[in-house]
């Protein structure tokens, strides 16, 4: 399925993630988030590829894309989405709830650094 229009050639960044606790069945739900020269638009799918949720995890305008990853960071059981502003931007990580709401916010280097950040995270599962 394509995540955002056809007619863009950004690519899309993938993460794969338990956004909805299992609410809705017991399959990690698929993250996206545009690619370079796309906002930084987030989209939640279920495995139908149906839109769950979408949000911009930066202003709208910037047109870097957002790199992305996912996991249970505040052990609630449901899986938070962290956000690394694209090439072109600062190196701004975010985290936020599958509804857009914001967590935290921090810079992982000297805010003037325009390269953006990749994001990941460790999953340790008991």
């Amino acid at each position: 399925f394509f995540a955002y229009d056809p007619k863009f050639r950004g690519g899309v960044n993938v993460a794969v993630g338990d956004a909805d606790g299992g609410a809705r069945n017991k399959k990690d739900e698929i993250i996206t988030g545009a690619g370079p020269g796309g906002g930084p638009h987030v989209k939640i799918f279920d495995n139908h590829a149906r839109v769950l949720s979408q949000f911009f995890a930066y202003g709208s305008k910037f047109n870097g894309g957002v790199n992305l990853s996912s996991a249970d960071i505040d052990n609630d059981g449901i899986d938070e989405i962290i956000t690394g502003a694209g090439p072109g931007g600062a190196p701004h990580v975010r985290t936020f709830e599958s509804d857009g709401k914001l967590i935290s916010s921090f810079y992982a280097f000297e805010t003037e650094f325009d390269g953006g950040v990749d994001v990941g995270v460790l999953r340790i599962r008991n």
